[in-house]
């Protein structure tokens, strides 16, 4: 008896960690989709969803390693707005102006930029400018909520893995 109260509490904690992942993948409708582009030592943010975004400002700049450089370095180089209050759909704005753009796409630096939704949830992106006319959007890892769904699928991904290497 006590096994079988056991398994139907792991069922009540799934169904619940499986309603969390239905809550992220709903909410996900109302994330913003980004394009950009360098021009004339300019890079332009446009807004390529039917979702507006806030609040969108640059948070840091990062090197080619990933390590935040001082912002009393990089704002003598990059001159940003402080806060884009609103950025709606198909609008493109400048995100920010390069002194020498030229030294950004030969360091390979990422710029992370950072924006509000609609449902106000904090979300970030980074900017990687590899050449002048080859530049990535990387938006944030999103984990999965819950414990017990996860551990199941590592132990899938692990079994499975075994299972090719016989």
């Amino acid at each position: 008896m006590p096994v079988l109260i056991y398994f139907q509490l792991l069922v009540i904690w799934a169904q619940a960690e499986i309603a969390l992942r239905q809550h992220v993948l709903f909410s996900m409708q109302f994330e913003p989709s980004f394009n950009v582009r360098l021009e004339q030592g300019i890079l332009y943010l446009k807004n390529v969803s039917k979702n507006s975004a806030y609040n969108v400002f640059i948070g840091r700049i990062l090197n080619s390693s990933g390590k935040p450089l001082p912002p009393d370095k990089w704002k003598k180089e990059i001159h940003t707005k402080r806060v884009i209050a609103n950025l709606a759909p198909n609008q493109e704005v400048a995100l920010c102006t390069f002194k020498h753009p030229e030294s950004i796409i030969k360091e390979k630096f990422s710029i992370e930029t950072l924006y509000s939704n609609q449902l106000g949830e904090l979300r970030t992106f980074l900017i990687q400018i590899l050449d002048p006319l080859f530049l990535s959007i990387i938006p944030e890892k999103r984990k999965n909520p819950g414990f017990l769904l996860t551990l199941f699928e590592d132990i899938y991904l692990c079994l499975k893995f075994l299972k090719y290497k016989k």
